[in-house]
């Protein structure tokens, strides 16, 4: 999904752009010249009712017509993305997951077109294996078809941005002919800006215009496709690399995995998690990914597998996956910090979901996995890092690292950081457990210490502090 050359050229397109007063956008029909001022933010969703436990789909383009006029993209991702569509409601309702920006010229539309892979996976709960089933729809080239449909009512796109929500309306589909017929429509739009009915998704791409203080950080995301994305780091966001390197450092240009929300208060994606894309760890362009509930866990086999939830280079054909761990996976809890392979699997067993990004083997519905990341098992803010103490407090069993020689799971913040002790911290001297009184009783200013504990502003509490460990 991520192609390193061409990202280095969009770059370089959007520089110039911005040199000769351009805009931005996702690329248009419209031909050279043409004005393009009227922001687009396209959502989609889906009414509850449907007969149909999941229906995967892949996503190219949504594109918005005037009653006279060819469609104008509103939204585009050559490489597509993929979406199961049952997953857009709940029982209480509709949910609301952001696709992404654009931009069409100002005008009246009367008319949606959405371009989506020829087949869709068809789940029924009667079956863990899904049927693959063409989509009825106008071919649109590229195995590709085009379904359109009219607006609720003709809206005017002129300065500003708007918001247009795709509803799949699963109740409607239907299998007539050999052929998925849909009912898609325009959904209602007022139940965004509640983040409690969004669904998170993955957006990849560059990082330009970085600015603000660690840990509050800002940047735009530039994607392959050419969308641009506003993006939001704060000290809840985990950050991380994608091989088992530590001390994760955000920087303009480089290649990122952003998975959030979109605030639509601030009109930018609040990032709960940012892998940055090291070369050569394996998450390639064609890597496939994976996120969802994991389940027959089992360590001594070093397998598990995924009920999946979300995925990328994949169209799913069965409920689940396997996954296989070997020993140059890079294991990582959801603070993002190295695990080894018996604790990894000892919180996986516990934990609602996990990351998998690795080569896919169709015969055997089997991810060899280059990464896995534990998903929504910690407490917000868990962190590990190492440095040398500068103070040290016996009174209140705590002591503070002004510097940092290595860091993950947060973006390092400038100034020192008290670590605090409390009740449940295990002790360690060179990874050995000691006492509490051992510990501090070794601890000296200018000792290296390694701390696992969980960070809240320029606090760290310490589930593990070990001395001497580097």
């Amino acid at each position: 999904m991520k192609t390193r050359t061409a990202l280095a050229l969009l770059v370089l397109a959007a520089i110039g752009l911005a040199g000769c007063g351009g805009g931005g956008g996702t690329g248009s029909s419209g031909g050279p010249g043409a004005t393009r001022s009227a922001a687009i933010n396209t959502w989609m969703t889906d009414t509850p009712g449907s007969p149909y436990t999941h229906v995967w789909v892949t996503l190219y383009h949504v594109e918005l017509a005037t009653a006279h006029g060819a469609p104008l993209s509103a939204w585009s991702d050559p490489s597509g993305v993929v979406v199961d569509l049952a997953s857009l409601h709940d029982s209480h309702g509709p949910l609301f997951a952001f696709l992404g920006s654009g931009s069409v010229t100002p005008g009246i539309y009367t008319m949606a077109r959405v371009v989506l892979g020829a087949d869709a996976t068809v789940f029924t709960s009667a079956s863990p294996s899904g049927q693959v089933v063409p989509i009825s729809g106008q071919s649109a080239g590229s195995g590709q078809v085009a379904v359109s449909f009219n607006l609720k009512s003709p809206r005017t796109e002129s300065s500003g941005s708007d918001d247009i929500a795709i509803d799949f309306n699963l109740a409607g589909f239907m299998i007539t002919g050999g052929k998925l017929a849909t009912a898609m429509s325009e959904g209602d739009e007022s139940g965004i800006s509640d983040e409690s009915r969004q669904t998170p998704r993955e957006w990849d791409g560059s990082v330009s215009g970085l600015s603000g203080t660690a840990p509050n950080l800002s940047f735009s995301l530039q994607a392959a496709s050419g969308e641009v994305i506003q993006v939001d780091v704060n000290q809840g966001t985990v950050v991380y690399n994608s091989d088992a390197s530590p001390s994760p450092v955000l920087a303009n240009g480089e290649l990122v995995e952003v998975f959030g929300i979109r605030n639509t208060s601030l009109h930018a994606v609040e990032a709960t998690a940012v892998q940055i894309d090291v070369a050569g760890s394996g998450d390639s362009d064609t890597a496939v990914a994976v996120r969802g509930a994991p389940t027959n866990v089992l360590p001594s086999a070093g397998s598990f597998q995924v009920t999946v939830g979300s995925c990328r280079h994949l169209l799913p054909q069965l409920s689940t996956v396997n996954v296989l761990v070997t020993a140059n996976t890079v294991l990582r809890d959801d603070g993002g910090v190295i695990e080894t392979p018996a604790a990894f699997f000892s919180i996986l067993g516990g934990s609602l979901g996990v990351k998998v990004v690795g080569s896919y083997d169709s015969s055997s519905n089997t991810i060899t996995a280059f990464l896995c990341r534990i998903d929504q098992s910690h407490e917000a803010g868990e962190v590990e890092l190492s440095g040398p103490v500068s103070t040290i407090d016996l009174a209140q069993a705590s002591f503070t690292v002004q510097t940092r020689t290595q860091w993950d799971g947060f973006i390092n913040p400038g100034g020192s950081l008290l670590v605090q002790t409390v009740a449940g911290t295990a002790y360690r001297l060179k990874g050995q457990p000691i006492t509490m009184a051992a510990f501090f009783a070794q601890l000296k200013a200018g000792e290296s210490v390694r701390v696992h504990g969980t960070l809240s502003g320029t606090s760290v509490t310490a589930a593990t502090v070990d001395i001497g460990s580097d």
